[in-house]
């Protein structure tokens, strides 16, 4: 069976779809060992989800999707139709269909219909300007803790479909509070003070 998505589909909310896909080779290796970037898209919330990833193996691919799967069932939106990649390994297939997730793979040659496409675009732009304000000094290699806060800050910025008056963020994970948690720029410089028993 072939799962056919339209434009009639989402625009009534009727379908929680979800998009997928992994971006290119990061140019620096963290100190983790990531180098590519898994960019997860759920239409009805606007929310784009980032999860660095060490390589594109299936157990990797496995992995990130599960759990990104997972964060969006516990914030209640769970996906029914899940658009991915042609490259999509059999465990990831059978993982979905155990979630009870039907899945439909873009075909090759066509990625506009993989919406996560675009938020590659977005989320590429919004870390390479988070980056660009880092102090000179910052170690390229932790490039793939500063993704968290951009993905914070991208989510704030974007209007959840399902209620104009949310952020895609609040949305998915809840208000965020600033006073409780302030976010200061991705990658300055500070002076922390270790008493010398603690060094």
């Amino acid at each position: 069976m072939t799962l056919m998505w339209t434009s009639s589909t989402h625009k009534n909310g009727s379908t929680n779809v979800t998009f997928s896909d992994q971006a290119g080779k990061f140019p620096f290796k963290s100190l983790s060992g990531n180098r590519y970037l898994f960019v997860f898209y759920h239409y009805n919330s606007n929310c784009v989800h980032l999860e660095p990833m060490k390589n594109k193996s299936q157990a990797k691919l496995l992995r990130v999707c599960s759990k990104t799967l997972k964060m969006f069932i516990l914030a209640g939106t769970k996906s029914t139709l899940h658009i991915l990649d042609h490259e999509c390994p059999q465990s990831l297939k059978d993982y979905m269909h155990t979630t009870g997730v039907h899945h439909q793979l873009t075909p090759p040659g066509t990625q506009r219909r993989n919406y996560a496409e675009r938020s590659i675009r977005t989320a590429k732009a919004h870390i390479i300007s988070g980056l660009s304000s880092v102090d000179p000094r910052f170690p390229m290699h932790q490039w793939d803790q500063l993704i968290p806060q951009a993905e914070i800050t991208l989510n704030l910025l974007r209007g959840s479909r399902m209620n104009p008056k949310l952020s895609a963020y609040t949305q998915i994970n809840g208000f965020f509070e600033p006073l409780a948690t302030p976010l200061g720029r991705p990658g300055c410089l500070v002076l922390a003070h270790e008493k010398p028993s603690e060094r």
